[in-house]
């Protein structure tokens, strides 16, 4: 590409990026190997996106096939892969449609690019994987038990080997022997339309490592490697990124190390810093939170979180640096639960066009709790406590794709009407359910 037009594009990134050297030193970086360290709100994303686009610019990516974005959740590679859609486009003028880029390119979670490899190679393992992996139903290891048409096939050594797998797997233990586990998913779960989570990510690792002109197909295939949310990598996800990387491939990893919320289910305490060491990685950290930019007391409580956690929370820090950060205590579940409500109920008296969220960190007693007082007090509420592998969630999406497809097809006009009365349609399906997920599903719809 002429001298001229990259000036020009720097030219643009820089402007954008409002002349943050952390960010940009990210954005034009020579280095092929960075890792970039931010909490939420540090403008990890944009950075990201910009990277891309100056990469393309200057044709250090040959292809738009040829990235691989991952994440450890479903709806972080929607969310990455939406922002891209939205944000490259306008950055890079290209003689091909720069949508292009986002349409080709590869983004998504683990289980997703596993179940695009099995798609293509699983009948290498066994003849049942020629079958769609995503007709399968997925599961968690410790959901066995309480699936009925699989708990009787299961005996306690199957058991003792499903066990073992799930507690290496969340130790942090690479899991060297999974054979026998991946077998006994072949010969008792599949036949019967299951699959694992975990199983999906090993059956993948074992095609890799047992056929190496697949394994060295998608090592050249990928120039270009990203990886978000990085700090919740798990042990077996860190195996498949490690056996997809060369010496020539492009990496891009971002993460908050204090931000591990996946650490029960296996995430690798300091992968952050493994990652540098293990492959040479440039680490910029990204100093500046623009989430709070206009709220100093935000940016306060900010800092002095991240100056305890650095400190092993032993930091001395003076009454003049708190931020004024209103918290209360319930003496029990029960108590903390009222308190909540009633918070609620004062602010929907004084400010009835207010919006209110409650964040909990899973379904749980002490949240049923809270629904359970936001009903008795006929407070209007949008339930949001749902998984993206939860089987409701599934069953809505795939209903709804299903009719989509079935009433749009390829070459069918889609317009404002059309589209009504296929969430009519849906509204009308699931009219008599009085499931909260189906509910609040049809509402999002």
């Amino acid at each position: 590409m002429p001298d001229n037009t990259i000036a020009q594009i720097k030219q643009k990134l820089t402007e954008l990026h409002d002349g943050d050297e952390q960010q940009l030193s990210v954005v034009f970086s020579e280095k092929n190997r960075v890792i970039v360290e931010a909490p939420a709100g540090y403008g990890k994303t944009t950075t990201m996106i910009s990277r891309i686009a100056y990469l393309f610019a200057t044709e250090q990516i040959p292809n738009p096939k040829r990235i691989l974005g991952l994440t450890f959740s479903v709806n972080a590679a929607l969310k990455v892969k939406r922002d891209v859609a939205e944000k490259l486009p306008s950055l890079i003028r290209m003689q091909n449609n720069p949508r292009l880029i986002v349409e080709k390119a590869v983004i998504t979670n683990y289980h997703g690019f596993c179940k695009m490899i099995l798609k293509k190679y699983g009948y290498l393992l066994n003849t049942i994987l020629r079958k769609d992996v995503n007709d399968f139903t997925a599961i968690g290891d410790s959901e066995i038990k309480n699936t009925a048409e699989i708990n009787g096939l299961i005996s306690q050594d199957n058991y003792r080997i499903i066990n073992c797998i799930e507690t290496e797997i969340k130790q942090a233990v690479f899991p060297e022997d999974y054979s026998d586990y991946n077998s006994l998913i072949v010969e008792k779960l599949l036949p019967k339309g299951y699959i694992t989570h975990n199983a999906v990510i090993l059956f993948t690792l074992e095609i890799l490592l047992k056929f190496p002109e697949v394994r060295k197909f998608y090592q050249h295939f990928f120039s270009l490697m990203i990886v978000d949310e990085f700090q919740d990598t798990n042990i077996i996800a860190w195996e498949l990124i490690k056996l997809l990387i060369t010496e020539k491939t492009k990496l891009l990893f971002l993460g908050d190390s204090l931000q591990r919320i996946y650490g029960f289910i296996g995430a690798i305490p300091d992968i952050i810093k493994i990652a540098t060491e293990e492959y040479h990685m440039t680490a910029i950290p990204l100093t500046k939170n623009y989430r709070f930019n206009d709220n100093n007391g935000m940016l306060l409580l900010d800092k002095n979180i991240r100056r305890n956690a650095q400190y092993g929370f032993n930091t001395c820090i003076a009454d003049e640096e708190v931020a004024p950060l209103k918290a209360f205590w319930g003496n029990s579940p029960q108590d903390e639960a009222t308190q909540i409500v009633e918070k609620i109920k004062k602010i929907i008296e004084s400010e009835p066009k207010e919006k209110i969220a409650i964040l909990c960190r899973s379904r749980n007693k002490n949240f049923d709790l809270i629904e359970q007082l936001l009903n008795e007090n006929s407070i209007n509420y949008f339930y949001g406590v749902f998984k993206d592998d939860d089987p409701k969630y599934v069953t809505f999406h795939k209903d709804c794709f299903t009719k989509f497809s079935n009433r749009f097809g390829k070459n069918k006009q889609i317009t404002v009407l059309s589209l009504q009365n296929f969430v009519d349609e849906i509204k009308n399906k699931y009219s008599d359910e009085e499931d909260v997920i189906y509910q609040s599903l049809t509402r999002l719809l």
